[in-house]
């Protein structure tokens, strides 16, 4: 990481260059991430949480941090505007503007309402502000005073459960709860002709590996009612796997 920002620096790019270095879920079998509970592959926030670092000399301040609710989905449409452009239209986008909070705007508050967290297919909790409702279970947790998820205060918030367990039920009738079960799916995005933007190593593996990922994903499709069929089986495209660095 540190030769790629050295390298923008070099090039004279980093002051028009933003670097975001983040995750997809928490540690593994193995890893320590107390003081959350719970690992990759669980729906407890050490397996949803993770740290994310925004780099922009010049443009993001430095030594600012925020602990407000933001999503990976959250970068397209964040990325647009910073672009000077504006998200696709004509379908639905989960993700929300987070430039506030990457600039560090001094007032910038999450733009999500309710967060959601699917096991797979499985919804299983929401979180609003401060406060995650678990389902089925129906568990309360203050996540400001109760990180680690220990502490059920369901009994003594009646009005928070109320009012979370409706997101819960709108995000099961918009995306589903349940293998079977997909209202509004949203169709994945795909290019006609992706290409990496550096050169791959273990070409014929990667090639291989594609192929299955084109198989599974055609699979999901089949489930979804509302995606597109596809006029020809998935295979992988092995474009994914040309190096763009030729004229």
């Amino acid at each position: 990481m540190g030769s790629a920002l050295g390298t923008l620096r070099e090039l004279g790019l980093a002051e028009s260059t933003l670097v975001v270095f983040t995750s997809d879920n928490g540690g593994s079998f193995g890893s320590r991430n107390a003081p959350l509970r719970g690992r990759k592959g669980t729906t407890w926030e050490g397996g949803m949480r993770e740290p994310t670092v925004a780099w922009w000399p010049g443009t993001v301040p430095a030594g600012t941090a925020s602990d407000e609710v933001a999503t990976t989905m959250d970068l397209l449409p964040t990325f647009a505007r910073l672009a000077g452009g504006d998200p696709p239209e004509g379908r639905t986008i989960d993700g929300r503007d987070i430039a506030d909070l990457l600039l560090g705007g001094p007032d910038a508050r999450s733009p999500h309402k309710a967060f959601f967290y699917y096991r797979q297919h499985s919804l299983r909790a929401v979180r609003s502000g401060r406060w995650k409702l678990t389902r089925p279970e129906g568990h309360l947790y203050d996540l400001d005073s109760d990180g680690s998820e220990t502490t059920d205060v369901a009994s003594t918030h009646p009005a928070v459960v109320e009012r979370l367990a409706k997101y819960l039920d709108g995000a099961a009738a918009d995306l589903g709860d349940g293998r079977d079960s997909y209202p509004r799916c949203r169709p994945p995005g795909s290019l006609e002709e992706p290409r990496t933007l550096l050169p791959r190593r273990n070409a014929d593996r990667s090639q291989d590996g594609a192929r299955r990922a084109g198989r599974l994903a055609c699979a999901r499709e089949d489930r979804c009612g509302h995606a597109e069929p596809r006029t020809r089986p998935c295979t992988g495209n092995p474009a994914v796997l040309e190096s763009p660095l030729r004229e």
